[in-house]
């Protein structure tokens, strides 16, 4: 006897049956193969890398902050000009010109941790995380030794020389030597270091 052929209405719902199979299928294998991935991976350190993140977010208001610091300092000092006297004009412009100087560098030049982020993204084991921590590290020692304090010095002895060689102004040189050298050191000093190795 010749068996009869399924009506329509069955091989719709018997397609609809393997659709459906399928798309549970491919819902439940991504998050299996994501466990089974995870396993076989080394875990990544979670109070490793929140260190580095937390650190990250440190380091971008600390540069934020003394952005906002330089360049208040600048707008200040050249809005002062229509209002001061000729006298001090000199400090005013030096003042301004330095302090734009200082927003500059403070925006073109973050330290390496403000990039954790995204690095932290391509690290896949505990070892890559630490290596990223050391390097963080170095870079905010690095920022912290003796040269940039004398950079400090030296920035401070030029507001000296030029309002005192330029304009005779010796006590506003000294004033704005010594203003630049604590406004550079605060700078440096309130640098994270939280990674800085010994």
């Amino acid at each position: 006897m010749r068996r009869r052929r399924p009506k329509p209405a069955g091989r719709v719902r018997s397609t609809a049956l393997v659709v459906l199979l399928a798309l549970g299928s491919a819902v439940v294998s991504p998050r299996s193969a994501a466990a089974q991935a995870d396993g076989a991976m080394p875990r990544l350190d979670a109070a490793a890398v929140r260190v580095v993140l937390d650190e990250a977010a440190r380091a971008r208001r600390w540069r934020y902050a003394w952005i906002a610091i330089n360049a208040a300092l600048a707008v200040g000092s050249i809005a002062l000009l229509p209002l001061s006297d000729r006298e001090q004009r000199p400090s005013l412009i030096l003042s301004g010109v330095g302090s734009g100087i200082s927003t500059a560098l403070t925006v073109a030049w973050p330290l390496d941790v403000e990039a954790a982020p995204s690095q932290l993204l391509g690290a896949t084991d505990p070892a890559g995380v630490q290596d990223l921590r050391r390097a963080y590290g170095r870079d905010e020692r690095d920022r912290l030794r003796w040269p940039w304090h004398l950079l400090n010095v030296g920035v401070g002895v030029a507001y000296f020389l030029i309002l005192g060689a330029g304009w005779q102004q010796w006590d506003k040189g000294a004033w704005a030597g010594l203003s630049a050298f604590a406004i550079g050191e605060a700078q440096t000093l309130t640098q994270p270091s939280a990674l800085a190795e010994p």
